[in-house]
């Protein structure tokens, strides 16, 4: 009973029941003890949070307490029965449509079985988009374009007396074999929009590359000086050498490093450039001015060459898409869309104006794009996908 329900109910809830399922849903339900049904809600909402928590302890208890509460059991049509034990299981669908929906597989509960798997042609019922993976292209100096996430592991190429070695783990590694007397041909790492990578360059820094990203660098640093030009999002660990300063261009700011890690941002929809201090110390300059920045600080260059500096921020917000997390601290609508366009690779469309709804909290960028649909629409935002585009819809 409990895996058809679940199979109906995911029907239901993406509206593409028949009439003869629809029909089917409610004999089951006129069946159902509502205690029973809260029971099963608590178990589904537990279990799905002890195997892939989803989203922080602050979410997941604000959406439990609303699931269960009687108000949202009695909101539609109070005097019908028959919809007032349907409306907890609505919510019961959404929980689980994020909570245990993975590869495009309905997980449900199974006294004697433990977790089963319904696969009753969900993929042609509810499109959805899968979530990025560690995919890039690397540029040579004379043109020709390596797929990274296609290479076999050990060398992929050589540049002068540096070979270029893909790792066990997948990362890309800069093995000078003269120590920086090697070739000066500026190599490209790219990102597509559903891709992220890492890099340890020839000095030993290492990169982690957002979605839609790109590093170019020489191939062997000289002595004097390490420049690198980022665009997109990169978090960077250097590799200290006193002698030889790091220095980071980007579409608005230049960043001088003496040792440090650090998180940058440039995306151009964003409008702004960001750029977060983890340790160390750096000097950034943009086309009007310079700061110096301390640990804990941000500073956010805009277009007119401005910069204005926030202390002690949440360090670890500024780099939670590094650590698998969509980090939202009161974060408005279309920077979530601009964050989503870039990990699924979809394009984002309003219907209307842009909803002025603001999101809080930690959701993790592993799942697929029907997990965050179903908490868009418990925030209040109602959102729809088809054919590669999330559409917002707002009256």
């Amino acid at each position: 009973m409990n895996e058809r329900l679940a199979y109906l109910f995911r029907l239901y809830y993406y509206k593409q029941i028949t009439q003869e399922q629809e029909q089917e849903l409610f004999e089951w339900i006129d069946m159902a003890d509502p205690e029973e049904l809260d029971i099963l809600i608590k178990q589904q909402w537990n279990e799905g949070q002890s195997n892939q928590p989803y989203f922080d302890e602050g979410i997941s208890k604000k959406m439990l307490d609303h699931i269960l509460s009687s108000e949202s059991k009695e909101t539609y049509h109070q005097n019908h029965q028959r919809i007032r034990k349907i409306q907890p299981l609505v919510w019961w669908a959404a929980s689980i449509a994020f909570l245990v929906t993975l590869g495009g597989y309905y997980f449900v509960s199974n006294k004697n079985k433990g977790f089963s798997v319904i696969t009753e042609n969900i993929n042609a019922q509810v499109e959805d988009a899968a979530p990025g993976s560690n995919r890039a292209t690397l540029k040579l100096g004379d043109g020709t374009i390596v797929l990274l996430d296609d290479a076999h592991i050990g060398e992929v190429a050589t540049e002068g007396t540096t070979s270029i070695i893909k790792l066990d783990d997948g990362q890309l590694s800069y093995q000078d074999a003269v120590n920086g007397s090697g070739s000066a041909t500026i190599n490209t790492i790219r990102t597509p929009r559903g891709g992220q990578y890492r890099v340890i360059l020839p000095d030993g820094t290492k990169v982690w590359l957002n979605a839609a990203s790109s590093i170019s660098f020489p191939a062997a640093f000289p002595s004097t000086e390490r420049v690198v030009e980022v665009s997109g999002e990169a978090y960077l660990e250097i590799s200290k050498k006193p002698t030889a300063p790091f220095i980071v261009k980007t579409g608005k700011t230049v960043v001088q490093v003496m040792g440090t890690a650090f998180n940058i941002m440039n995306y151009p929809e964003e409008g702004f450039a960001r750029t977060a201090l983890f340790e160390g110390a750096i000097k950034i300059l943009s086309e009007k001015s310079s700061k110096v920045m301390k640990p804990g600080e941000l500073v956010i260059a805009n277009d007119n060459g401005n910069l204005s500096v926030l202390k002690d921020i949440n360090i670890d917000a500024e780099v939670a898409w590094k650590d698998g997390y969509f980090f939202l601290d009161d974060t408005d609508v279309e920077k979530i869309m601009n964050q989503l366009a870039r990990w699924y690779d979809i394009h984002i469309v309003y219907s209307g104006k842009i909803p002025e709804t603001k999101l809080t909290g930690k959701i993790s960028r592993n799942v697929n794009l029907t997990a965050i649909i179903s908490i868009l629409k418990f925030s209040g935002i109602d959102c729809s996908f088809k054919d590669g585009t999330l559409t917002i819809h707002t009256s």
